[in-house]
């Protein structure tokens, strides 16, 4: 299937944001974060989609990825650096590549430096696509052995866009090659880049991980699978090939436009003794919104 990429679903919610519906018109404190928990009770329920339609999809029938200043859909690297070593822009040292449909992010190291991959849909203006409520999916296989830290995640559009409002993260799976076999998945909120008095004033995260021994091959994650997160207005639920992991509360700073983020990085404690190249192959990217 050709890429399917649908603007006006984006620019309208784009606007939204910029006209004031954001993250800003609301506030957690760390104390309320803090009570938040994850809940299990509905682990194992398939999503159920026939309720949505498509807003985004990349199948990666070709290089859809451009400078921080491009066009899009896709730009790297926005975001700064985390991990061991840098995110390159897209140029010949092959940290992304497509052939048969699949995108290849490539970590490796360079002259004693490691180089990776990360890209997203909003340029560094934060403009692109980007999405209040819905579902969010990749569908991709991970390299194994330790060092590996490939990730699907959003942020709140209002990072750009506001900067008096909390800014929210959702790591829809973050996964390690030294432990394979778990599923992490976690929210954050960090503090406004212009914190108005009385608003979070440093970061809180919390993570829940998931057993994935079911699916693994030989102690490994093998293949291709899927990572998703809806957002509702009363639940952020994590999915695992399209089944229910965990569901938390949807606070007032995630009911805002969030952007979709893929990358391949390497764990900082873990450089020295991962191997090089580490290859991450994604199959496509989806969003949906309800009808």
């Amino acid at each position: 299937m050709n890429r399917f990429f649908t603007v006006f679903p984006s620019l309208l919610l784009t606007a939204f944001s910029c006209l004031g519906v954001s993250a800003a018109s609301a506030q957690t404190t760390g104390e309320e974060f803090h009570g938040l928990a994850w809940d299990t009770s509905h682990a194992g329920t398939p999503l159920d989609l026939s309720a949505y339609r498509e807003t985004f999809r990349d199948d990666f029938d070709k290089m859809d990825i451009t400078a921080a200043d491009g066009t899009g859909p896709w730009y790297a690297a926005v975001h700064g650096p985390f991990g061991a070593g840098i995110f390159l822009p897209p140029g010949p040292q092959n940290t992304y590549s497509v052939a048969g449909g699949i995108l290849t992010l490539r970590s490796q190291r360079v002259n004693g430096q490691w180089q990776s991959g990360l890209i997203q849909t909003v340029d560094k203006q934060g403009h692109g696509f980007a999405q209040q409520y819905g579902y969010f999916e990749m569908k991709a296989k991970f390299p194994p052995g330790a060092g590996g830290w490939p990730a699907f995640w959003l942020l709140t559009q209002n990072g750009f866009l506001d900067k008096k409002a909390t800014r929210g993260e959702i790591d829809i799976v973050e996964w390690y090659g030294s432990d394979p076999r778990h599923h992490h998945a976690s929210i954050h909120l960090w503090p406004a880049a212009k914190p108005p008095p009385g608003t979070l004033a440093k970061h809180v995260g919390l993570s829940h991980i998931s057993n994935l021994s079911p699916v693994l091959v030989d102690g490994q994650l093998k293949d291709f699978h899927t990572y998703g997160a809806e957002i509702t207005p009363e639940w952020i639920i994590i999915y695992f090939d399209r089944k229910e992991f965990e569901r938390i509360k949807t606070l007032p700073e995630y009911k805002t436009p969030v952007y979709m983020l893929v990358n391949l990085a390497i764990i900082k404690k873990e450089a020295d003794k991962a191997e090089s190249p580490k290859d991450m192959n994604v199959d496509n990217v989806t969003a949906y919104v309800r009808r």
